[in-house]
């Protein structure tokens, strides 16, 4: 065997637990986030009930994961806190799907919101110290997520379709049993770089660059929260049927996929700020029209902008975070990201749009109300995270 042969073996290796837990980690987002609420319902909770469950553990994930991930950078454990979440997530998942009744259920919810959102920013960490050392890009590891959440969105609907939504923890018991699997095989590129000494997220925090990055992300990720939460609604009173919503959602996950394959080389090579810029002014242009019809063609049409407004802004952030940040704070530094864009502004965004588009009695909105509404504050934020982005510079990381 060649020397090159030799080592093609050692990197499929080490990126095939990498790609297959990404595989896994995502099948688990593309179960629990379209069919959580329908699953719970299901299980005895009125829908508002069954949104509060989920709630909390969007909630609670942007206080926990940065500091979950602080406590691994501070004691060096490396990939086996991946493992360790990964085992968590299992065991709180499966005691969600075993009690009954509004409290537990809640309370499950939470310790589930508590384990299982670091699996894909610890992940990213390795992904991302792995592709650099191998000289392959993570956005093609990155697209086995992609991959998985169409495939799983798509198969796990049409499963429910001719069964019931009490199916649902059925595929998210066996992917976390295969992440967990995964995660005991997956090296850790990190992992002799030794701990540090103070508290990561208050040493990232006080980085003007780190903030910059995070900012930058949440406001253009932000920026989807009504598409996520009420596109699906908005369409249905356009005469949009179900079975078309998900063909337009799963256009976005397509182009995502492609983005992270490398169809387009040459936005992969790019600079975070330039991916950033391209992330916002796609969001600009999304939510503008998104605002002003719901003509199929223009959806159709503006679907595959999610590649830049949500698939560039990723990579965007991921690699500015990397760049910034010592190797002993990346799984900090990637679950503040993930707190950020997937929690703590997220969470806000999407509050903010429930309210445009249908506005409380009381509200000072309510004059302002639907679609015509909602849209333009969402392009409103990407906008200002565009222009974030104009200021953001390349730091180079501390040692410490």
């Amino acid at each position: 065997m060649t020397s090159a042969q030799t080592n093609e073996r050692t990197t499929l290796r080490v990126v095939a637990p990498i790609a297959g837990f990404y595989f896994a980690s995502f099948a688990v987002l593309a179960v629990w986030l379209p069919f959580a609420v329908d699953y719970l319902h299901a299980r005895g909770l009125s829908a508002r009930e069954g949104t509060l469950v989920v709630a909390a553990g969007i909630w609670i994930r942007t206080f926990s994961l940065p500091w979950m991930a602080s406590f691994a950078d501070r004691h060096g454990i490396g990939a086996r806190a991946l493992a360790l979440a990964s085992a968590a997530s299992l065991a709180t998942f499966a005691l969600l799907a075993a009690v009954d009744g509004i409290g537990p259920l809640l309370l499950a919810g939470l310790l589930f919101g508590m384990a299982y959102p670091p699996l894909i920013p610890w992940c990213d960490r390795v992904a991302v110290r792995t592709a650099r050392e191998r000289g392959i890009e993570y956005g093609r590891l990155r697209l086995f997520g992609s991959v998985s959440f169409l495939l799983t969105m798509i198969g796990v609907g049409a499963w429910i379709d001719r069964s019931s939504p009490e199916v649902v923890p059925i595929p998210i018991l066996i992917a976390l049993l295969c992440a967990t699997i995964l995660s005991l095989w997956m090296d850790d590129p990190t992992r002799n770089r030794g701990s540090v000494r103070d508290r990561p997220v208050r040493g990232l925090l006080r980085d003007r660059g780190v903030r910059r990055i995070l900012v930058t992300a949440g406001l253009i990720q932000a920026s989807h929260a009504a598409y996520y939460a009420l596109s699906v609604i908005d369409w249905q009173k356009a005469s949009i049927d179900r079975t078309t919503s998900s063909i337009l959602w799963s256009e976005g996950v397509l182009a995502e996929v492609l983005l992270f394959a490398g169809v387009v080389p040459a936005l992969l090579r790019s600079s975070p700020k330039t991916l950033f810029l391209l992330g916002a002014g796609s969001a600009v242009l999304r939510w503008a029209v998104l605002a002003t019809t719901t003509d199929i063609v223009w959806l159709a049409s503006t679907s595959w902008l999610h590649a830049l407004s949500f698939g560039a802004t990723h990579v965007a952030a991921v690699r500015a975070l990397s760049e910034a940040t010592p190797s002993a704070r990346s799984a900090t530094a990637q679950s503040l990201l993930s707190a950020m864009t997937n929690g703590g502004f997220m969470a806000l965004s999407t509050a903010l749009a429930a309210e445009l588009y249908e506005p409380s009695d009381w509200s000072p909105l309510a004059e302002f109300s639907g679609r015509s509404a909602t849209y333009p504050a969402m392009a409103l934020l990407a906008l200002l995270g565009g222009l974030s982005a104009i200021r953001l510079t390349t730091t180079k990381p501390s040692t410490t």
